[in-house]
């Protein structure tokens, strides 16, 4: 019953101007949603609502857990090796800083306007 009324509250979010009337059919676990947009009018059992409302509840359950591992890794890792964080950070700015100085050099002549590497072109801004 909760687990209905969950989805009679999210339908009568998603369709704040439209009017949602829920039916008891044949038992009372089978719903259906009806709503009116226009002049059509729409049916749809609840339990395919219910269904799609289990899945992105495990999804969103599942998708948070793998978040809160990532950020619990990572802690363990600032504590545990702090300088194995130094060396990334570091590796990180060397790569940029080889990139702006591969860039100007290859961009040093005033002359030229384009590098082409293969069928990639890569343009001066002026």
């Amino acid at each position: 019953m909760f687990l209905q009324n969950l989805i009679f509250i999210q339908i009568s979010d998603l369709l704040k101007n439209d009017e949602v009337r829920m039916k008891t059919a044949y038992r009372s676990e089978a719903y259906l949603c009806t709503m009116n947009e226009g002049n059509v009018r729409f049916e749809y059992e609840i339990r395919v609502l219910q269904r799609f409302l289990k899945i992105i509840y495990i999804y969103k359950k599942i998708f948070m857990n793998l978040i809160g591992i990532i950020f619990l890794l990572f802690g363990l890792l600032v504590i545990a090796a702090p300088e194995l964080i130094a060396y990334i950070i570091g590796i990180f700015f060397i790569l940029i800083g080889a990139n702006i100085l591969l860039a100007s050099t290859l961009f040093k002549n005033g002359k030229r306007e384009s590098i082409q590497f293969g069928k990639y072109e890569i343009f001066r801004k002026k």
